[in-house]
């Protein structure tokens, strides 16, 4: 499906205002090919494959300390400026499976705890918290959400509070459904969540690169995202959202614990600063899920400079020729 054609000049590029056809140059994709990308699999732009290609050649035999830059401090940073959030919230993981996966074997979950989420998940959602379910012995609630054209926000909201229950402690659901490609009301189930005082789950993997999202502004406590997809980064990579501050207009609840169940930097003795209260960061809790041995350098470089592609054509724009695609 790749192209062996070299990548288009682009001197002075001013990606804002380019035609879509011009930036489809931007893609190594054979101009008989016509990509439907229904969130399986992004189209690699050129600059992505020679930042892959060139990081990965740097590193290659070199014998050099791969653990510092293994934790993408810059790039995580170019991430959480694309997403509204800061560096110390954001974890580069190598998919939105792993990351959902890190989050619930992490939550704080114990036996009589309820979850509640929906039928429609993806199944690396329902299978990790039947995972906690026989481990831990939670309980795990699901309700059908309705699909189809004309379905009202309202109705999901109605649908979720009516199951919420005094032993509810998460509330967990996908931001697009990957069955029906519904679009829930994130921020106002987020809300919900947050008048019952329960933890947010959003299974995000469809989210990024194709609606213009700010995660922090969404209130959820975690966001677990693909960067493959609609971002169109390497295979192989994935972004994880963590809340770390309390900004009491998107979302005033303590933050929820979490255990980074895979982590090198976690401290060998004692334990890590206590969460904060304020918006202020008491401790990196993305470096101590980000810190998991050694990484692909080149993998993180190359969905860094995905966004930042992404953020020079523009996400409100990307945004709109999205539902003018879809409406047409």
């Amino acid at each position: 499906m790749t192209s062996t054609a070299t990548r288009p000049a682009w001197g002075g590029r001013r990606l804002h205002d380019a035609s879509w056809d011009a930036i489809r140059d931007l893609f190594a994709l054979d101009r008989s090919v016509t990509h439907l990308n229904t969130g399986t699999v992004g189209a690699l732009p050129y600059e992505v494959l020679e930042v892959n290609d060139r990081v990965t050649r740097e590193w290659t035999g070199g014998l050099m300390n791969v653990y510092p830059p293994g934790m993408y401090t810059g790039h995580r940073e170019t991430l959480a400026r694309a997403f509204g959030v800061d560096q110390d919230e954001i974890v580069i993981c190598h998919n939105a499976t792993e990351g959902v996966a890190r989050v619930i074997n992490g939550l704080d979950l114990r036996a009589g705890d309820e979850v509640l989420t929906t039928s429609h998940e993806c199944y690396s959602v329902l299978s990790n918290f039947n995972l906690v379910r026989n481990r831990h012995g939670i309980t795990l609630r699901t309700i059908t959400p309705p699909s189809g054209w004309d379905v009202r926000a309202e109705e999901i909201i109605e649908l979720f509070e009516r199951a919420i229950t005094p032993r509810t402690r998460v509330l967990a659901f996908s931001g697009i459904t990957l069955f029906t490609g519904t679009m829930m009301p994130i921020r106002a189930l987020c809300e919900l969540a947050q008048r019952h005082g329960l933890i947010t789950v959003v299974d995000g993997a469809l989210l990024p690169g194709m609606l213009d999202c700010d995660f922090r502004a969404f209130g959820a406590d975690f966001i677990s995202c693909s960067g493959s997809k609609f971002q169109c980064g390497p295979l192989g990579t994935g972004i994880l959202y963590v809340r770390n501050k309390v900004f009491p207009e998107h979302n005033p609840l303590p933050l929820p614990t979490i255990w980074p169940i895979v982590s090198t930097w976690y401290p060998m003795a004692g334990e890590p600063p206590p969460r904060t209260t304020t918006t202020v960061a008491s401790c990196n809790i993305g470096d101590y899920l980000q810190s998991a041995g050694s990484a692909s350098i080149a993998r993180g470089a190359a969905l860094a400079a995905a966004a930042e592609l992404w953020d020079e054509i523009g996400r409100s724009r990307i945004e709109r020729r999205i539902f003018d695609l879809a409406s047409h």
